[in-house]
């Protein structure tokens, strides 16, 4: 068992059902699926297998779950990158983890064009949108065509297997590669949807970066285990947020506590419906008191979370 058959098994059994909305995307757990097996070939064909890092200097999408999953079936091992950092300071981590590529979004691809030749172990940028270097393919042709059944990694993929390296804010010094293993995204899944009890009939917005510890393994990863629809948003706006939460019918949200208090500061706030919202879950910083309450008085609780990268 490893992360990688979470969309096998949810494609073969609810290949119709809709699993990911992303701006006028809409893409059900078999499409899902599809796309991830076509990347998982393409990855093949590049030289990953078991234990290859390839990292991503991506905007949340629909593609860097694509990119993380299709690595999670192959035992490849992601290497999620702060788009917020510098290029001496993302050629640390780069040269640190040792990739051997990179996908990037065009929003970044100033950064990414700093690091080419700066890192000896990355052989091959992948652009994921158009924008950046015209010598990196584009990831929509590069997967076209590639095969939709199942891939067969080089060896069995595990629970203990390390499954994602994410790096530390390196606040008192270089950051460190936290190798997080299939298991660990697991149970920690497990014990999200027991705690929050939530399941495939939910909406998980994900609109926290997916770079960081708490968008991916709050916004995502229960969302991915338990077969909840997940709506994706490429960076965070209060406006489009309050937008989506009552058009798509969100459930549960995570975010850190500014991200919450910029949306009681749009008009927007008072006049969003939010009946379909359960909960939110904060963390990344105390939530202030006042904060909670003016949520409380538009019916909505906070599930307050501690973790570590």
């Amino acid at each position: 068992m490893n992360i990688g058959e979470w969309p096998t098994r949810w494609a073969a059994r609810y290949p119709e059902e809709t699993w990911i909305r992303y701006g006028d995307l809409s893409l059900s757990k078999g499409e899902f699926n599809a796309r991830i097996n076509r990347l998982a070939h393409a990855f093949q064909e590049m030289g990953v297998k078991k234990g290859v890092r390839f990292a991503a200097l991506m905007a949340n999408s629909n593609a860097f779950l694509e990119v993380l999953l299709a690595l999670n079936k192959l035992g490849g091992i992601m290497v999620p990158l702060n788009f917020r950092l510098a290029p001496p300071e993302l050629g640390y981590i780069l040269n640190d983890s040792e990739p051997l590529g990179l996908m990037y979004s065009p929003e970044f691809a100033e950064s990414a064009e700093a690091l080419r030749g700066e890192v000896p172990s990355m052989k091959q940028f992948i652009r994921e949108l158009e924008g950046g270097s015209s010598q990196d393919p584009l990831f929509e042709e590069w997967i076209a065509g590639k095969p939709e059944e199942e891939p067969v990694p080089d060896q069995e993929v595990t629970l203990d297997d390390i499954q994602f390296i994410m790096y530390t804010s390196g606040t008192t010094g270089k950051p460190k590669g936290a190798a997080i293993l299939h298991g660990n995204t697991q149970w920690n899944a497990i014990n999200s949807i027991n705690m929050y009890a939530f399941d495939s009939s939910d909406t998980s917005i994900a609109c926290a970066p997916l770079f960081h510890i708490g968008g991916l393994a709050v916004s995502a990863f229960p969302a991915l285990y338990v077969g909840s629809k997940i709506v994706i948003q490429r960076f965070f706006n209060p406006v489009e947020t309050l937008k989506l939460i009552e058009q798509e019918k969100v459930s549960f949200m995570f975010g850190i506590p500014v991200m919450f208090l910029l949306m009681t500061q749009v008009p927007e706030f008072e006049s969003t419906d939010y009946s379909s919202v359960r909960f939110f879950i904060a963390g990344g910083a105390p939530c202030p008191r006042p904060l909670i309450e003016k949520w409380l008085e538009h019916g909505i609780t906070f599930n307050q979370g501690y973790g570590m990268t």
